[in-house]
């Protein structure tokens, strides 16, 4: 009885590998985008955004494709920027996004975080380099204000989500999600990774309280209002000098691991995965979300950073979601390192790119991606129009937000009161 009970397990496993993965047209590894499905990608692009990129190099769409941790541009022990570090992304490597907050980690010689006029300083000097330097492209930037604008000093503080979600006041998240889009967009950063799409069903997780709860139905009506509220209404109003571009994540079956631990596997039965797992983020999609993130774990026996099925096949054609796909911090690298998958970082790069959808590497801290990429395409293991479609996406978002007019931290309104 365990010996058919393995075999069954190992046929399973197989099954799931077989669909994750697709099946796709190689040469020497690489997917070739079908032309015809390449022109219909372009064509949703805005003329503006297709104009930009036919002016790009291929360095400079994979630069596009990879965000830097701001942490990785601070000289060692102190929160001033790196000039040489900074100038050396822009022009060799052409990055096109940065994330998170020196303080993600904890305080800096005694200083736990930034008031908003910081901010506007620190964003307006990596903003200024990225303008005058490189590729001249605008870069966007992202920060886990899930709950307020909680790496502002000076800024609204709100309840996690799973106290947002006992209002069950969709009117009162609206209002404040409009809060902390209008005090982030204030620091100059455009960009926040919110909503947590996922259901919580199991008490063990540790990262329960970022949810909205169990319940889907309550997820999507409260995901839904924060996301019109910090995008500014549906259709969203990105270019707002008050809104912001917001990110549903974890896609998908993260709060549910098997063991309880976080980053661990998920087993979710497909049934199962449609009733209780994907009408949130559905919902998040028909809202006009802006911007996704993919999840850490493993479901069904696959790393969701590496897989067709839920990257592609699910988000892209069945769920219709057109925004940009950014994966979580280092994931890709997490294939080789802790999914233990991919025989080396290059070839996770190689398996995320050839087989998902996503737009936009998470790295945090190195340039390897971007040398990967382009080592891989002059290899003919990576097709360069998968490139000019991750690039494209981003370009998108950054021309909805108005970068291309004005990259800067505005000036003409004030942070809101509470």
């Amino acid at each position: 009885l365990m010996g058919r009970t393995t075999l069954l397990f190992l046929l399973f496993v197989l099954l799931q590998f077989a669909r994750s993965h697709g099946s796709i047209t190689t040469k020497n590894n690489a997917k070739f985008i079908d032309q015809e499905d390449y022109d219909t990608i372009m064509s949703e692009f805005d003329p503006f955004v297709r104009s930009k990129l036919a002016e790009l190099t291929l360095q400079q769409k994979i630069g596009q494709m990879g965000q830097i941790d701001v942490r990785y541009i601070l000289i060692s022990g102190t929160l001033t920027i790196d000039e040489a570090k900074l100038f050396d992304l822009i022009d060799r490597f052409f990055v096109g996004s940065f994330l998170l907050s020196p303080f993600s980690d904890g305080p800096i010689n005694g200083t736990s975080g930034f008031n908003t006029s910081t901010w506007r300083n620190i964003i307006t000097k990596i903003q200024t380099a990225c303008m005058t330097r490189g590729a001249k492209i605008p870069m966007v930037y992202g920060i886990d204000a899930v709950h307020g604008a909680v790496f502002q000093t000076d800024a609204t503080i709100f309840s996690q989500q799973i106290g947002c979600a006992a209002t069950f006041s969709p009117d009162l998240i609206k209002q404040m999600a409009a809060i902390t889009a209008n005090e982030t967009r204030m620091a100059g950063i455009p960009w926040i990774f919110s909503p947590i799409m996922g259901i919580a069903q199991d008490p063990r997780w540790p990262r329960v309280f970022e949810t909205w709860g169990e319940d889907p139905l309550l997820a999507s009506k409260m995901g839904s209002a924060l996301i019109e509220g910090m995008q500014g209404g549906n259709p969203p109003q990105l270019s707002s000098p008050s809104s912001v571009a917001a990110c549903m994540k974890h896609f998908v079956g993260y709060p549910v691991p098997r063991s309880g631990l976080d980053r661990t596997p998920s087993w979710i039965p497909d049934r199962m995965l449609w009733e209780y797992f994907m009408p949130s983020f559905e919902a998040a999609i028909a809202s006009g979300v802006a911007t996704a993130m993919e999840s850490y774990n493993e479901l069904n026996g696959i790393p969701v950073v590496s897989s067709h099925e839920y990257l592609t096949k699910i988000l892209r054609s069945d769920l219709k979601f057109k925004g940009m796909l950014v994966t979580d911090y280092h994931e890709i690298e997490n294939l080789h390192s802790w999914h233990r998958v991919a025989t080396s970082p290059k070839n996770a790069v190689e398996i995320c790119i050839n087989r998902t959808s996503i737009d936009m590497s998470m790295i945090p801290t190195d340039t390897d991606f971007m040398t990967d990429v382009h080592d891989l395409i002059m290899q003919e293991k990576i097709d360069p129009k998968r490139i000019d479609i991750s690039a494209g996406r981003i370009l998108q978002l950054k021309y909805k937000l108005g970068l291309f007019d004005d990259p800067y931290p505005r000036k003409d309104f004030v942070v809101s009161s509470s």
